[in-house]
């Protein structure tokens, strides 16, 4: 069949078994788990923990964990810290800190680094590893989804096993660009079939119509 004519829905079929569109409510009930795993293990303690959001990935998983935590007062602070691994879409390479932690903010405290998935878990060995460096009293690590081939465990997870690539909200557009303009089916593919084919990969219409609008 020529590529021009295969429809969306018929291509994001066969595609979708390698990719999972992630919805924010999702997110939020992930988030609401890992909140809990940490109320188990620091409710009562008498120090706080500092909330160590991963940037990139980990910004939103971490705002929805404060949200959750915010009425048992268990947080002192919020000190974020960007590490930079992946290139692309399926492209990962080393981890590098770009923005490091704050000795004077982490030293002696328990630092919980946030992010969205460990995937081998290159990203979140480095941040042990530098804020085990910054002073950090004791180092925990929370993600909201795992991979099985990851080589370290975090302590808090709401989903074990994940074997597909997530896209988690904010990442659409990106995801979309990254397969219109990398896969030969998709960039033979007309207007509305495109959009056929990124609402049956479970885009939402308004996040591809937004997406289309752009191009």
């Amino acid at each position: 069949m020529n590529l021009a004519v295969k429809s969306g829905a018929m291509l994001a079929r066969s595609a979708a078994r390698g990719y999972r569109v992630v919805s924010y409510d999702e997110l939020r009930t992930k988030a609401t788990v890992v909140a809990r795993s940490l109320l188990e293990r620091y409710r009562g303690q008498s120090k706080h923990i500092v909330i160590a959001p991963i940037l990139m990935g980990g910004g939103l998983p971490a705002r929805l964990i404060l949200d959750a935590l915010a009425p048992f007062g268990i947080v002192g602070a919020v000190v974020p810290c960007q590490l930079q691994r992946y290139l692309g879409v399926a492209r990962a390479g080393q981890a590098h800190i770009l923005t490091p932690l704050p000795r004077r903010r982490i030293a002696g405290e328990i630092v919980v680094g946030v992010d969205d998935l460990v995937d081998g878990g290159e990203t979140l060995r480095a941040f042990c590893a530098h804020a085990t460096a910054q002073g950090a009293g004791r180092v925990d690590t929370a993600v909201l989804y795992a991979k099985p081939h990851s080589n370290l465990a975090p302590g808090h997870c709401a989903e074990k096993g994940v074997t597909q690539w997530l896209v988690l909200p904010g990442e659409e557009h990106d995801f979309m660009q990254h397969l219109a303009s990398k896969d030969e089916a998709v960039r033979a593919l007309p207007a509305d079939e495109t959009r056929a084919y990124f609402e049956e990969l479970g885009m939402g219409g308004h996040i591809v119509s937004e997406w289309l609008a752009l191009q």
